[in-house]
């Protein structure tokens, strides 16, 4: 009798078991997230946040802000990361934008490079003109009115909505790359370049003296701060510190799913993300741009997914 009792009770041991250890559930998925090219901000967080919490994403390349929200509302990626100012303009045009595209976290801050010549040192002249040209030194973004700005990227956004805002009236000029506006402006193709980026971009602290960032004056900062924050760019290798300039937000956006299982494991990433933050940006080599990122704070310029309902 005792020996019948035990092999009958054998079964149910193997059951509890198999639930015990989770063997009959299958994990879920790590969520695809549309990040940005991979020497870019975008991609380096990405890929340094996976390091630090493996197996929660999959980092994906991608051409900038406007393709990660169309791979997130395709149910392509769940998570993609974009600019503020591009759900701002998308926004204009699609009335529900809001209703499908949420935030999961804030990211850093953008800086807008307004980037051109420097003027020769023996090239001065009398109220900042050159005696030998008949254009004026440019010592501001002001100072680009009716003149050619080259844009790539997430600037093509950034342009259209700063001069929307302010009708500052330069002429826009649209490369593939920063390698095709950089070489636009050293050959004079263009005035200036505006390129949009967590500070340091790379290649601009590796440019000579030759060139300068253009600062942003008061009048302009106010105008934009609906959308734009106002912050400050220092590059040694220019001998410039603390130039005023402009910056937008980057958000890690997804879609407003509303099942248990999404939720959940959107919640996870979340604080996943809030648990690491402090390891990486601790952790040496890691991108700078780390110092600035707290994924508990909240906006009230788009809607959060986490809160809600």
């Amino acid at each position: 009798m005792q020996r019948r009792l035990f092999l009958t009770a054998v079964p149910a041991l193997g059951l509890s078991f198999v639930a015990d250890h989770g063997w009959a559930e299958t994990p879920p998925k790590p969520m695809v997230v549309s990040s940005g090219g991979t020497t870019g901000t975008y991609y380096r967080l990405m890929k340094e946040f996976d390091e630090a919490s493996p197996g929660l994403i999959v980092n994906t390349e991608s051409d900038g802000s406007l393709t990660n929200v169309d791979r997130v509302m395709d149910n392509q990626a769940e998570l993609g990361i974009t600019q503020l100012d591009a759900l701002y303009i998308r926004a204009m045009k699609e009335t529900n934008l809001k209703e499908r595209i949420r935030v999961l976290a804030l990211l850093h801050s953008e800086e807008i490079h307004f980037i051109a010549k420097s003027p020769p040192p023996n090239e001065g002249g009398i109220l900042g003109f050159n005696l030998k040209s008949k254009n004026p030194r440019l010592e501001s973004v002001d100072d680009l009115r009716g003149r050619k700005v080259a844009l790539w990227g997430g600037a093509v956004i950034t342009e259209q909505v700063i001069a929307s805002m302010t009708l500052i009236g330069w002429a826009p000029v649209e490369y593939p790359d920063e390698n095709a506006a950089f070489d636009a402006l050293k050959n004079d193709q263009i005035e200036a370049l505006m390129a949009v980026g967590g500070q340091p971009l790379p290649w601009v602290s590796q440019l000579s003296r030759d060139y300068r960032l253009l600062a942003v004056s008061d009048a302009m900062v106010t105008r934009l701060a609906p959308v734009y924050d106002k912050t400050t760019l220092t590059y040694r290798n220019l001998g410039q510190n603390g130039v005023q300039a402009l910056a937008v937000r980057a958000l890690l956006v997804t879609r407003n799913y509303t099942s248990k299982s999404k939720h959940d494991q959107l919640q996870m990433i979340h604080d996943k993300l809030a648990d690491a933050v402090g390891d990486i940006r601790e952790t040496r080599g890691t991108h700078p741009k780390w110092g600035e990122i707290d994924p508990t704070a909240t906006t009230d310029k788009w809607p959060m997914y986490l809160s809600a309902k």
